[in-house]
């Protein structure tokens, strides 16, 4: 027996038992897979399907997606962080996190109705330009057949559009990520869903806090691996 901190024979330490690996999942590869991964330390998921070729190849050959969490997030929603974290925030309720990065506490019924109309159009517009991209990977194709999965997928894609336009928000760790990539350009930094997320914010009187032009940034895909 040894404590927390220590070693047995320069193995693993005790407190190492007690995390969730990556490679903990890859059982479960064998069939479809669909993960989210809400931590500070997520992108590390993002290397659970080999690159083979060039290409992301689940263990088992089964459509495999996995939706990450930012890592960090400017200095001052740290206190915040405390309640609860954004990423599920987003997920759960995204016109919520929109407000939860913008520091608006207080909005009357009818314009959350307005705004939460214009969340909708952007859900029904990243829906479409999922649908018929041409570099879509099959796996988000097929787990689109599943009202939850893709409302979940397009929600992620809110977040990312939100953070990635948001002025607070700098640097690869402060965005999510997805494996496999979303399209850039297609529809991850898509101009319309730029538009609309500003829309929005112009709605709810802070515009000011988010980019005027889209900001190409391809951060919000996990890394590739390079053999």
């Amino acid at each position: 027996m040894f404590g927390e901190g220590d070693s047995a024979g320069g193995g693993v330490m005790l407190r190492d038992l007690h995390c969730f690996f990556p490679g903990d999942l890859n059982s479960f590869t064998r069939k479809p897979l669909f993960v989210l991964v809400d931590s500070d330390n997520s992108s590390v998921f993002g290397n659970l399907a080999p690159i083979v070729f060039g290409n992301l190849a689940p263990m088992f050959g089964q459509p495999l997606v996995l939706l990450m969490s930012p890592q960090d997030s400017p200095h001052h929603f740290h206190e915040e962080h405390q309640r609860g974290n954004l990423f599920t925030l987003f997920l759960h309720c995204p016109l919520m996190g929109l407000c939860l990065v913008s520091s608006v506490c207080d909005v009357p019924m009818l314009l959350w109705e307005k705004c939460q109309a214009l969340v909708d159009r952007f859900i029904a517009e990243a829906s479409r330009l999922v649908s018929r991209s041409r570099n879509n990977d099959p796996a988000y194709i097929q787990f689109f057949s599943d009202d939850f999965l893709r409302l979940l997928t397009l929600r992620f894609t809110f977040c990312a559009t939100v953070l990635r336009a948001h002025r607070a928000f700098k640097g690869g760790s402060q965005y999510p990520r997805c494996s496999p990539s979303l399209p850039e350009g297609e529809v991850l930094g898509h101009p319309a869903l730029h538009s609309l997320v500003l829309e929005i914010a112009t709605g709810l009187e802070v515009a000011h806090l988010f980019n005027d032009a889209h900001v190409d940034n391809s951060n919000t895909s996990a890394p590739q691996r390079h053999d």
